[in-house]
């Protein structure tokens, strides 16, 4: 979700292709953007994608999505996904600047 807030083409399809060699199927996958009204993600689900727009966007609902985090997933999990958010914006921006030299 960060590479498709961040317009990343090359890590949007990179990272579509991974989701579905996970076997995540494609009407899933097409749904993520649209999260917020959409059924198929479970509260975890739901609450990751949160997190990611979040600190993407340095929000003020980073606190409040943390609160909600702690319910569902350890303090070492909410370290990791939030380094892994943080992680994938600056590769995507790192992507977007050097260009799609696939």
């Amino acid at each position: 979700y960060v590479s498709q807030i961040n317009g990343c083409a090359y890590c949007c399809a990179f990272h579509a292709q991974e989701l579905r060699d996970m076997g995540i199927s494609q009407e899933v996958i097409d749904k993520i953007p649209g999260y917020k009204h959409s059924n198929v993600f479970s509260k975890k689900q739901f609450l990751a994608l949160e997190l990611a727009e979040a600190v993407t966007f340095l929000s003020e609902k980073i606190e409040p999505v943390k609160t909600h985090l702690a319910e569902y997933f350890s303090e070492r999990e909410i370290v990791e996904l939030t380094t892994s958010i943080s992680l994938m914006g600056a590769l995507n921006r790192l992507r977007i600047t050097l260009g799609d030299k696939s």
